[in-house]
């Protein structure tokens, strides 16, 4: 994180020393939908609010809920993922790129065919079990954002990757066995694992 502050104010620097009048005013509110949020593995619905300040810093919340099913499972839940951008000052009218640091918390209930046995295995019977995963950690994402011409609709488009932790949580139903559970990246069994973060960011909104 250190490193990535470090970054962050060589750039500013950088492109305070360089550059013209910066046309684009990211000053403000804006607000927009993130259609990529439905090609995740979890699809669902997701918005964003911003505000930028100081020519350069924009306070952004990205929040979504989640619904879906994936073979026998079936799921609900929400994303919600608060972070903080720098804008890089350039002379183009309606483009800028961006940094950006934040957190990233998204938990999903799940419930999912399981086959139990009964009587010491004399017959078998099928059960909706449930499950509870979560998963939260750090990123850093490197994007843009522009305008379209004559217009006050943006479109906002980055590339994340980050580290932190998946936490699953079966039912407690002894000896149900999942029908064709559908495999999480190998993460379904109860516990605690270190889990990597990748993010596709596309958003369309309206500046204020």
């Amino acid at each position: 994180m250190k490193k990535f502050i470090s970054i962050i104010i060589v750039f500013s620097f950088f492109s305070t020393s360089n550059a013209q009048e910066d046309n684009y005013d990211i000053n403000g509110f804006s607000v927009g939908i993130v259609p990529s949020a439905l090609l995740n593995v979890w699809t669902g619905f997701q918005g964003e609010i911003n505000y930028g300040f100081a020519d350069h810093f924009e306070v952004s919340i990205n929040a979504g809920f989640l619904y879906g099913k994936r073979r026998n499972n079936s799921y609900d839940g929400y994303r919600i993922r608060p972070s903080l951008k720098y804008y890089f000052l350039n002379d183009l009218e309606n483009f800028r790129f961006y940094l950006e640091a934040g957190y990233m918390y998204r938990v999903t209930n799940e419930k999912f065919l399981a086959s139990y046995n009964m009587f010491q295995g004399a017959f078998r019977q099928e059960l909706i079990n449930n499950r509870k995963r979560e998963i939260e950690g750090l990123f850093a994402m490197f994007g843009s954002r522009s305008t379209v011409k004559d217009t006050r609709v943006y479109i906002d488009y980055g590339i994340g990757i980050g580290f932190g932790s998946i936490t699953v949580v079966n039912g407690q139903i002894d000896n149900a066995e999942p029908i064709n559970d559908f495999n999480f990246f190998g993460n379904n069994d109860d516990g605690t694992l270190p889990f990597p973060i990748f993010i596709l960011h596309l958003a369309v909104g309206y500046d204020f």
